[in-house]
């Protein structure tokens, strides 16, 4: 549940207030008459969405089928059955980054099971971009330092 800037599970509801248990657990008490938005997160059904940098040189169309191959065998896996209403598939690039061409892939979840279903996707993207040659890419700077000679 999602109440103005304040994140969390709800664990009780009464005349006064709401309270919120944080993932990080941290309780946040907001009085009812504050309350303006409420963002049910999980009703129904939930999404995650994985967003990760690969190296201009990546070529997109390879990233795009190990995104969708990665999701296709997690839809298939019997640990993660009843969790996914759909496979995870590559949505595309949503940004060219400064150190990194960003791609995106998504899938609908169970209520509630979206962060354990993103983390597993993230390991999973990984270790098969890693097998494919596929960078990701960490940002860079370079420094250049002038010295201006004196002249004696």
């Amino acid at each position: 549940m999602k109440i103005g800037s304040h994140e969390g599970t709800v664990e009780q509801i009464n005349i006064r207030s709401t309270r919120l248990r944080s993932s990080k657990g941290v309780l946040q008490i907001i009085p009812n008459g504050t309350i303006a938005t409420v963002e049910n997160m999980t009703r129904d059904w939930s999404r995650f969405r994985c967003h990760v940098g690969v190296s201009y040189d990546t070529d997109i169309d390879l990233a795009e089928r190990i995104c969708n191959e990665v999701g296709a065998a997690m839809y298939a896996d019997p640990e993660l059955q009843g969790k996914l209403m759909e496979a995870p598939t590559f949505i595309g690039v949503t940004d060219l980054g400064d150190s990194a061409v960003v791609i995106r892939a998504q899938a609908k979840t169970q209520p509630g099971s979206q962060w354990g279903l993103e983390r597993e996707m993230y390991r999973r993207l990984k270790k098969a971009f890693e097998d494919a040659g596929i960078e990701i890419p960490f940002p860079q700077q370079v420094v250049w330092h002038r010295n201006k000679l004196s002249e004696s």
